[in-house]
């Protein structure tokens, strides 16, 4: 039972870093404009949502 737990872990951060490499190389085409925040709020970067800052 163990060893399929980690198994999947794993497999899990494998499909993460893939990703991560395909969003990089998806971005680099993309130009963005950094977003101006309100107060209280600051730029976050997630390639996962977004190839661009975003506000939050």
């Amino acid at each position: 039972m163990i060893k399929i737990i980690n198994f999947l872990l794993i497999l899990m951060m494998f499909l993460i870093l893939c990703f991560n490499v395909n969003a990089d190389i998806e971005c680099s085409k993309i130009q963005c404009n950094v977003p101006k925040c309100p107060p209280g709020s600051k730029i976050t970067h997630s390639r996962a949502f977004s190839c661009c800052p975003m506000c939050a």
